[in-house]
């Protein structure tokens, strides 16, 4: 063996820094996904004009992201939305989001109506039965409101 041969790495650290690199990089690009927040239109600004109709929501939840393709847009286009718009929170951000709820919220997604004054006053966790369902069970939270904003 010659001088050149001893000082020489093994080849298999080569291969082990190479597979520790490719791991930490897929795991960077994970975490970056799984902890990736919600856009701006998921930060709801407290507004008094008028009731809403909070999501909470989380990065990581399937049925979160089928709400916002399928049912919101259904919401969004019915007379329901002028009555109580919808506002998205992350549900990491209810402490902070300046309502006040009855309980705090552990399931996503969980749909809180809200009045002017940001106090709960009724509360649909999961999405029962698709859009189908849902526009129905909304206009049965809408009922609790104080008659003055039951517009």
């Amino acid at each position: 063996m010659g001088l050149d041969e001893e000082t020489k790495p093994p080849q298999w650290i080569f291969k082990a820094a190479a597979a520790l690199c490719v791991l930490f990089a897929s795991l960077a690009v994970a975490l970056a996904m799984v902890t990736k927040t919600p856009g701006p239109e998921s930060v709801a600004a407290l507004s008094l004009d008028r009731p809403q109709l909070v999501v909470f929501e989380s990065a990581s939840c399937s049925w979160c992201v089928r709400f916002r393709k399928s049912v919101a847009p259904a919401y969004e286009a019915s007379p329901l939305e002028r009555r109580a718009p919808l506002a998205y929170i992350d549900v990491s951000q209810q402490k902070t989001a300046g309502y006040r709820l009855d309980s705090r919220v552990t399931a996503t997604p969980t749909f809180v109506l809200v009045d002017r004054g940001g106090r709960e006053v009724a509360r649909m966790r999961g999405l029962p039965g698709g859009k189908e369902a849902f526009l129905p069970e909304v206009e049965k939270m809408l009922t609790k409101l104080p008659a003055d904003e039951n517009g």
